[in-house]
């Protein structure tokens, strides 16, 4: 699986970094971003990864499968 953040939803909640900080971090501002977009999520941390994605408020992380 493969995830990604939406720059102009996210609104700098941190809710993702807080759950799944191995994928998701934060930029200076605390907006959120993956370092790589083209990496697979590693299967130990897709739970995480799918958690920070229901705990998104805005709904700007996109999980792809």
């Amino acid at each position: 699986m493969k995830t990604k953040v939406n720059p102009q939803k996210c609104e700098a909640y941190g809710d993702c970094h807080a759950i799944c900080p191995e994928v998701y971090q934060l930029d200076e501002w605390g907006y959120a971003f993956v370092a790589d977009e083209n990496a697979e999520v590693p299967p130990e941390l897709e739970a995480k990864a799918r958690e920070a994605a229901r705990a998104c408020p805005t709904e700007a992380i996109v999980i792809l499968d």
